[in-house]
């Protein structure tokens, strides 16, 4: 979200505040969470993965680097996709507590 701020500034001379000598910033407001969605339909078909090693990429460098640059974030958390076959997987949750990385895994049996 973008938003404008006028600034007035006075004229070292007279000391009074001109139109001319007012001046335009531009606010950046982001949002407090940012959500990023990675499809598995980007994938190649015949690829087992995107090219991106989430174990060494878990930090705010990578959300810089690739989304939004110069943005006040740090990674707290992500989801991937786990894949067994060529139609099968699961997905994984990555969870940052106490500056350490953590995977959970929903661990159920599906009886047929």
């Amino acid at each position: 979200m973008l938003e404008n701020e006028i600034v007035a500034r006075k004229c070292l001379l007279c000391n009074k505040i001109s139109k001319n000598m007012t001046k335009k910033r531009v606010k950046r407001k982001y949002p407090k969470y940012l959500f990023v969605e990675l499809t598995k339909n980007i994938m190649d078909e015949d690829s087992e993965s995107m090219g991106i090693d989430f174990i060494s990429s878990k930090d705010s460098v990578y959300v810089n680097e690739f989304f939004t640059p110069n943005t006040p974030y740090k990674l707290k958390g992500f989801i991937a996709y786990e894949r067994f076959g060529r139609r099968t997987g699961h997905y994984v949750t990555y969870v940052l507590y106490e500056d350490k990385w953590h995977c959970l895994k929903i661990v159920k049996s599906l009886k047929k």
